[in-house]
């Protein structure tokens, strides 16, 4: 009996003459491209748009029915083509996309990208375009940090990613160029850790007096730094791997009378605060070296006390 064909080969027609002047079409069109992009980089170049009253040649598309993205792709495919015949080649033969000439151009445009005896026209032939896009922008990543990167992959609500292109926008503004989007997330991050971060903030002058005898549960900031220091801002039971959310615990407990100074002071998980407080877990030693004994009396991750760390 017959193997019956799937529905997608059963439906097939074949349609060499739409195939050819496909072809036909595409490498006119390709042409026509490469001629259009050549004006709009020379307009660029020449700074003409302000004779239209135009700020950029994006406005400049804008106003003649393209949009700012399809003028920025236009000038940087002109540049790459330009910069590579080869590359140029391969995209009158349609082997190379518009978006693929256009990532090698950002290599092409900054040589030291680039390593002895890598072919990236090549690439851009052999994979896909967003193979290589990924590629360019992991080894433009590379070349920022000077060290090997991974991949940090994010899914965002529309809301979310119009948020971090504004974002983005006020990285751009502040650094002076454009940057990609690992270099304004790499910005954003360590702007945080600035102004949030315990490890990362400055000292200051401190205001509360000592706590030893001072009514209340604040804790001064240096305080907070120098315990976050000790801790390196973890729950410090040697086997816990709980970090985000953290509380403070007294050596002496504060409804005795103990301080809120570093001294006294410790991070511990919620569950961790919880056995110390209610006599399930003892804590012994000097702050930044604390053991920690269950409730039979044995120490907890392992025979050696920590190193003590400074403050």
């Amino acid at each position: 009996m017959a193997r019956a064909q799937p529905k997608i080969l059963r439906e097939a027609i074949r349609v060499d003459e739409a195939e050819r002047a496909y072809r036909a079409i595409q490498r006119t069109a390709r042409q026509v491209d490469l001629e259009l992009a050549a004006q709009l980089a020379s307009i660029k170049k020449n700074k003409h748009y302000t004779f239209t009253n135009c700020a950029s040649i994006g406005e400049y598309a804008e106003r003649n029915g393209d949009s700012e993205y399809y003028a920025r792709r236009m000038v940087n495919l002109h540049e790459a083509t330009t910069l590579s015949p080869e590359l140029r080649r391969m995209f009158l033969e349609g082997a190379v996309s518009h978006d693929a000439a256009v990532a090698v151009g950002q290599l092409l445009r900054r040589p030291r990208l680039i390593l002895q005896g890598e072919d990236w026209v090549e690439a851009a032939v052999r994979l896909t375009t967003p193979q290589l896009i990924r590629l360019v922008r992991q080894r433009q990543s590379e070349v920022r940090t000077g060290a090997p990167t991974v991949p940090l992959v994010v899914y965002l609500s529309p809301e979310e990613k119009s948020e971090f292109l504004r974002a983005k926008k006020l990285v751009a503004r502040n650094k002076r160029h454009r940057v990609t989007e690992a270099e304004a997330v790499v910005e954003l991050i360590r702007f945080y850790r600035k102004h949030k971060d315990p490890l990362c903030q400055a000292e200051g002058t401190r205001r509360m007096p000592d706590t030893k005898d001072l009514p209340g549960r604040g804790i001064p900031a240096s305080v907070r730094r120098a315990v976050a220091r000790l801790s390196e801002d973890r729950c410090e039971v040697p086997t816990c791997n709980h970090e985000p959310f953290l509380d403070y615990t007294h050596s002496e407990p504060h409804s005795e009378g103990g301080s809120r100074e570093a001294d006294n002071l410790g991070r511990r998980c919620r569950i961790h605060h919880i056995l110390q407080d209610y006599g399930l877990m003892r804590v012994e030693g000097p702050p930044g070296a604390p053991i920690f004994y269950d409730r039979e009396g044995n120490i907890i991750g392992g025979k050696d006390p920590p190193e003590p760390k400074m403050a």
